[in-house]
């Protein structure tokens, strides 16, 4: 379409008509061409179409589209483009605005909605209405049905939404309905291709049950009577029950009379069987009462409690028996049977009288077994037996428990009713169908009681303790008390006079009379205890005896006092009466007098009452029965013991209290146990110490064990001594320690009961060791000796000084011979049968010590050497071969032991024997030479040394090769080939001149095999060596003899700048202003700027002696290395100097030793050996050795 706007071309045509007059005119370019595409529309309801504008003859154009409606939603799109929505039906506008050369040209599109034909025909809900709990979901389903020819694409989806989403709220998309609170609302379903169409129903929202479920453990329950039963219930809540609800229940009883209910809501609910019959029990949900269970119970009868007596018995000279029921007394023993039926019993009770016994109580596991034995037909009547003693009395007032005469007998058991006993308590009482006639005799009741002294009471408060003999026993006073008994009720009997008599083996002891006690039926005396030191085991005549300071003799042994019933047998200490009782004597007569009286007799307690008044024996001497206090710590001073004790010192075991064996003043034997005078024994002994003399005051301190409660001083007399002797019943004897007359033991009076001649001990207390140290022989740890003996002197310091043999010394042999047959080399040692070959090392020991230390050896297999005691010096026998251990320490008087010095020794007094030497057949200057010698040794070889001579001249001997250990606690007797190497051998040697210029060469003659065992004894086997032996021929050192033209070859030794000599003086470090080492330098010489030394190595060698040819032997002590180089020095013009140094000491220098006093004197040589093992010596020089 083309739109054409008039106006503007009239107004084009005007304007080009004044432009060609010539006039300054305005030019308006043409309007542009708008072409709509479409001009108008037409689309239904929900329809998107698109719309475009053309614009030509234009510029600078631009296009906008907007709606002119609600109806109608537009959006551009690109340039000169929009999309149009249509919304709802009706009419419409979509407005263009189109902008050109900058003028505005508008433009519009009209529109036609029609309402389009929907593709959706209906909404339905598969529900017709919901209900749900609060808390709780339903799932609803919604269906969508499309119309014929609706596009495929057409959605069947619903949106869902509540109406009241207070009430219940609606998961849009999946139809989840969820309640909130008790009520109703609706749920619709819209269809999202048409949301017009929906459908919608009811939904009910109901409030929520908390109570899933109930259950009980069993519907039906059978009970008896006076049973009990828990319900077991359980109580499930509904999920999304708030935190809080109760899972308790409540119950009731149909039928209260049958059976009732306790508990319950927050405990179980127990039932209770009250009667038989039946009844409901109903449990409800205290949470929701609507909840509920049912229990139906049978409650059934319970079968009763049989309780009969079968028999009485009595004990008759053959054993239980039937009783006379006409005449009966004493213990009577009841059979009865017992059927608990359905009742648990408690308790089965005869009376009879004032006796009351409880025969039987049952636990629940008794009962159980008890009914379990009635059922499975293992008992018909379980019996039960009881004793019954018809002859009680009360001890205080004498009145018995039953009285003589007519007396019902009668059983009662005690039960709860139900096998468990839950039931309500009740009883059933059983009665014999007689009735008893009770006869017992009437008597007195004696009863002994004693009241302990002071002292007695410290130790035992009640003065009674069971002695040695298993009885009790008493002290302090003795209080007899006689208490009528009338079992046949007497009126007034009146008051009595008595007369009480203690009587042992020997008689009567001590008689009182009794008087009647006030306020009591009972009538009483009191025998005092008294002191404890008045005694005479022989026994006095009647009156001289009392309890004062009594002890029982020869009492025997009898049962412990019974204080129960009536005595009427014989006895031997308390006595009713003035004479011993002949038994079964009626004591009161039917009018309740005592009878006895009028026969003269009376009655005596059966069994012996057993007294100890007495102290404990006084001790007879302290140490040593003979002896005294151990000298070691004490010495007698005539009157007395005066020493020192150290911390460690135990008074008991050191001064053991010696006891006479038996108590009187015949020695007849000591016993560290003290006899107690034959009484109730089991004393104890305590030491105590102070300043005082007495034996009370000492006593009275604190007890003491050791030295070490004391407090350290320096007098022997600080201290004196005493012991407390106390038995079991609190008898104290205080006592002084000492002995007799140099230690004898003391004098006893003649009863046995003090002593005499009391020479007292008192001493100091040293803590402090003393030191000890060795003042003669070998004080090195470990020496060897060869046969001679071997003393050792010791001696102690102490600030408070020594006693008898102050030093203690152990010796024994720490090592022997390992082989158990004769030694080798015809020295035996010991006999291949001697113990001394198969016991352990360390067990042949010094065992005693004469006055000048000489040793007595034992052999102990097995055992351990133990110390001995000597003034301080030891003699070690010289052949006494074997390695010993000797320790030393000093012991002062108090017994503080120092610390100890150890010596090791090894006695060697045979010397080893040496055999013949193999040589080789071909021996090399500067090689290794190997020979063979034959050697043995009784002990045990400790080296070998080649020596090799040079006819007439000197032995150069070689380092020792060690054999044997020293010192290691085992012998190897050798007997072997052993290989002697020399390293590089010498195959001669030369002299130098006094010059220094060489000499002639010497050829070695002769080799020496040195054997030595371990204590240094040497035995030496030498062989000629033949000249076609050795190969080559010895070179000289001469000048002009050897390419190297030696001049001359000299040694020389100094001190620090000193000039060097032939001679010096060192010290081993104990000489002031003396050097402690010097050097040994050698100087060769020979051609300038041409010479080379001859030497291959330059060695030092120090003289030792004569050899076994006699000639002297000089022995290796070191190398001396490389030396310094010189040409034309000083001293040496025209010559090249070499010159090598070594530095000489006592401390490091083998075979140079320093003295303890005076001067060593060395020779030593320097010895160059060349490639071929020839040799020339220069020297000596003489080193002097000083402390």
């Amino acid at each position: 379409m083309r739109l054409v706007n008039w106006r503007a071309l009239v107004v084009g045509a005007v304007g080009f008509g004044l432009a060609a007059c010539g006039d300054d005119v305005t030019v308006t370019p043409p309007a542009p061409t708008i072409t709509l595409n479409p001009t108008s529309l037409t689309c239904t309801t929900g329809q998107t179409v698109a719309v475009g504008v053309t614009v030509t003859g234009g510029s600078n154009t631009s296009i906008a589209f907007a709606s002119g409606g609600s109806n109608l939603t537009v959006t551009p799109a690109g340039a000169s483009g929009a999309t149009v929505v249509c919304n709802t039906a009706g009419a419409g506008v979509i407005n263009v605005t189109v902008t050109s050369n900058g003028q505005t040209f508008p433009a519009t599109i009209p529109v036609t909605i029609n309402a389009a034909q929907s593709n959706v025909l209906a909404v339905q809900i598969s529900q017709g209405s919901a209900t749900v709990s609060v808390g709780g979901t339903t799932t609803l389903a919604a269906t969508v049905s499309l119309a014929p020819g609706a596009p495929a694409n057409t959605s069947t989806a619903v949106t869902w939404t509540s109406g009241d989403p207070t009430i219940a709220t609606v998961n849009s998309t999946t139809g989840v309905v969820t309640g909130v609170k008790a009520g109703t609302t609706t749920i619709t379903a819209s269809s999202v291709a048409n949301p017009n169409l929906k459908a919608t129903i009811p939904v009910t929202v109901t409030a929520q049950s908390l109570v899933q479920s109930l259950t009980v453990g069993s519907s039906t329950l059978t009970l008896q009577v006076g049973q009990t039963s828990q319900i077991a219930t359980t109580v499930t809540l509904a999920p999304g029950a708030p935190a809080g609800t109760s899972t308790g229940v409540t119950c009731t009883s149909s039928t209260t009379s049958v059976a009732t209910i306790s508990g319950g809501t927050t405990s179980p609910c127990t039932i209770t069987a009250v009667s038989a019959g039946q009844s409901v029990i109903t449990v409800k949900s205290v949470a929701d009462t609507n909840i509920r269970q049912t229990i139906g119970l049978t409650v059934g009868a319970l079968a009763p409690v049989r309780l009969t007596i079968q028999s009485v018995d009595v004990i008759g000279p053959n054993g239980r028996q039937p009783a006379d029921l006409t005449n009966v007394g004493g213990n009577l023993f009841l059979t009865m049977n017992l059927d608990p039926g359905d009742n648990r019993p408690d308790s089965v009770v005869v009376v009879i009288g004032g006796q009351r016994v409880n025969c039987q109580t049952f636990t629940a596991q008794l009962a159980a077994a008890y009914r379990a034995a009635l059922q499975n037909g293992s008992a018909d009547v379980a019996p039960i037996t009881c004793q019954l003693n018809t002859s009680q009395f009360n001890s205080t007032t004498g009145v018995p428990l039953v009285t003589n005469g007519q007396q019902p007998l009668s059983a009662t058991v005690f039960f709860h009713t139900g096998t468990t006993g839950t039931g309500p308590g009740t009883q059933q009482t059983a009665t014999i169908q007689q009735i008893l006639t009770v006869n017992n005799a009437s008597g007195f009741f004696v009863n002994v009681a004693n009241t302990p002294s002071a002292s007695q009471a410290a130790v035992n408060a009640t003065g009674q303790a069971t002695g040695p003999q298993g009885v009790l026993w008493r002290a302090g006073d003795i209080t007899v008390t006689v208490l009528p008994v009338n079992f046949t009720p007497v009126v007034n009997p009146g008051t009595q006079s008595f007369t009480i008599s203690l009587q042992d083996a020997n008689g009567i002891v001590e008689q009182r009379t009794a008087s009647a006690t006030s306020g009591a039926a009972s009538y009483s005396v009191t025998f005092p205890g008294g002191s404890g030191d008045v005694f005479n085991p022989n026994g006095d005549p009647l009156g001289q005896r009392s309890l004062a300071g009594y002890t029982s003799p020869n009492a025997g042994i009898a049962p412990a006092f019974n204080p129960q019933g009536i005595y009427t047998g014989g006895g031997t200490l308390v006595v009713v009466g003035t004479q011993a009782g002949t038994g079964n004597t009626t004591v009161l007569n039917a009018a309740g007098q005592p009878a006895g009286f009028n026969g003269g007799f009376g009655n005596t307690v059966a069994s012996p009452i057993f007294i100890d008044n007495q102290n404990p024996q006084p001790a007879i001497n302290f140490g040593n029965p003979t002896a005294g206090p151990p000298s070691a710590n004490f010495a007698n001073t005539g009157t007395s013991f005066v020493g020192f004790i150290n911390g460690g010192f135990n008074f008991q075991n050191s001064l053991t209290p010696q006891f006479l064996v038996t108590a009187n003043n015949i020695l007849s034997g000591t016993t560290t146990a003290n006899p107690d005078f034959g009484g109730v024994d089991r004393v104890s002994v305590q030491f105590f110490a102070g300043s005082s003399t007495s034996a009370t005051t000492l006593t009275g301190g604190t007890a003491i064990t050791t030295g070490s409660q004391l407090a350290p001083n320096a007098s022997n007399t600080a201290f004196n001594v005493a012991i407390s002797l106390v038995d079991a019943l609190g008898n104290r004897r205080n006592q002084r320690v000492g002995s007799g007359v140099g230690g004898g033991p003391l004098t006893i009076n003649a009863t046995g009961t003090a002593v005499s001649g009391n020479q007292f001990v008192s001493f100091g207390v040293d803590v402090a060791a003393p030191t000890v140290q060795q003042t003669a022989g070998f004080t090195q740890n470990t020496v060897t000796t060869n046969g001679a003996p071997l003393t050792f002197q010791f001696a102690g310091a102490d600030e408070t000084g020594f006693g008898l043999n102050p030093i203690l010394v152990t010796v024994s042999r720490t090592a022997r011979i390992s082989s158990t047959t004769t030694p080798v080399g015809n020295q035996p040692d010991v006999a291949s049968n001697s113990s001394l070959t198969t016991s352990a090392p360390g067990t042949y020991c010094a065992i005693s010590a004469d006055a000048a230390g000489n040793l007595t050896f034992a052999d102990t297999p097995g055992g351990t050497c133990a110390p001995i005691a000597v003034a301080g010096s030891i003699t070690l026998p010289g052949n006494a071969n074997g390695q010993y251990s000797i320790t030393a320490q000093a012991r002062d008087q108090a017994g503080n032991v120092s610390t100890s010095v150890t010596r090791i020794v090894v006695v060697d007094a045979k010397a080893p024997f040496a055999g013949g030497i193999s040589l080789p057949q071909v021996i090399t200057g500067n090689q290794p030479a190997n020979f063979t010698v034959a050697a043995s040794d009784n002990l045990e070889l400790g080296s070998v040394s080649a020596s090799i001579g040079y006819t007439g001249t000197l032995n150069l001997r070689y380092p020792p090769v060690a054999i044997g250990t020293a010192f290691d606690n085992v012998f190897t007797a050798n007997n072997q080939a052993i290989a002697l190497t020399v390293p590089n051998f010498v195959r001669s040697i030369a002299f130098t001149s006094a010059a220094g210029a060489p000499g002639s060469p010497i050829i070695a003659s002769e080799v020496s095999a040195i054997v030595a065992d371990l204590a240094n004894n040497t035995a030496v086997a030498t062989v000629q060596i033949p000249r076609n032996n050795i190969a080559g021929t010895p070179q000289s050192f001469a000048t002009g003899s050897v390419v190297s033209n030696l001049i001359t070859f000299s040694l020389q030794a100094f001190t620090g700048n000193n000039a060097p000599g032939n001679a010096i003086t060192i010290s081993g470090g104990g000489t002031a202003n003396t050097a402690t080492s010097a050097t040994i330098q050698t100087v060769q010489t020979g051609t300038a700027g041409t010479f080379i030394s001859p030497f291959q190595r330059i060695e030092l060698y120090v003289n030792t002696g004569l050899g076994p040819n006699g000639a002297p032997t000089y022995q290796f002590i070191g190398s001396i290395p490389a030396g310094l180089v010189q040409d034309n020095p000083a001293a040496f013009p025209g010559q090249r100097v070499i010159t090598s140094s070594f530095t000489l000491t006592s401390a490091t220098t083998p075979l140079i030793f320093a003295p303890q006093g005076g001067q060593n004197t060395y020779d030593v040589i320097a010895v160059g050996v060349s490639a071929n093992g020839d040799a020339l010596i220069a020297g000596p020089i003489q080193v002097n050795v000083i402390p």
